[in-house]
């Protein structure tokens, strides 16, 4: 590329030294610079559209089975032709459904097993929160800690906060005898 920058210059200077058209300069210029890059710079053609993440590869079959019956149908109008698109276009539409909410699903569902995924990592919920049996200077009995490890994985998780949060609210809730005692004792 440095090559052919500095063939680029030399060229023009030779062309301004003997005087040409600016009109020349800037085609040479710009064909020469437009040959250089397309030489040396890698490039990749990006995807028009990306598929969504939920489409698998026995959908995008579907699909295209779908469209292919549906062409065939518009051409021979065939009853055969239309009820057969049907059952696939039907096919088609609770394939996608299912496999959307599936998605949607694995996203919003906390994960089984009471496991925690976190970049990479899965963590027991269960091993990493202990509950205090006694009162001390600064926990009180209903409060969760998080044990220290060596390793400081858990810095980015949702559970630490969600501890302090839990550790903040005043003993009276904690210690409710019901979910609707907890939950009127919230809203106060």
């Amino acid at each position: 590329m440095r090559e052919d920058i500095n063939n680029i210059k030399n060229e023009i200077v030779t062309m301004t030294t003997s005087k040409s058209n600016i009109n020349d300069i800037w085609l040479v210029f710009k064909t020469s610079l437009e040959k250089s890059v397309n030489l040396n710079i890698p490039h990749k053609q990006a995807r028009t559209k990306d598929s969504p993440p939920w489409i698998s590869r026995d959908l995008k079959r579907l699909i295209r089975k779908r469209d292919r019956l549906y062409k065939k149908k518009k051409k021979s109008h065939d009853k055969k032709d239309s009820e057969k698109y049907k059952t696939i276009k039907r096919q088609v539409q609770q394939g996608l459904r299912r496999s959307y909410w599936k998605y949607v699903e694995s996203i919003v569902t906390p994960p089984e097993d009471n496991i925690i995924e976190n970049r990479g990592f899965n963590i027991d919920a269960t091993s990493r929160l202990i509950p205090t049996n006694r009162a001390s200077r600064t926990t009180r009995t209903g409060c969760f800690q998080v044990p220290l490890c060596r390793t400081d994985i858990r810095k980015m998780s949702f559970y630490p906060k969600s501890i302090r949060e839990w550790n903040a609210l005043p003993l009276s809730t904690i210690t409710a005898p019901s979910l609707e005692c907890f939950k009127a004792r919230l809203t106060k």
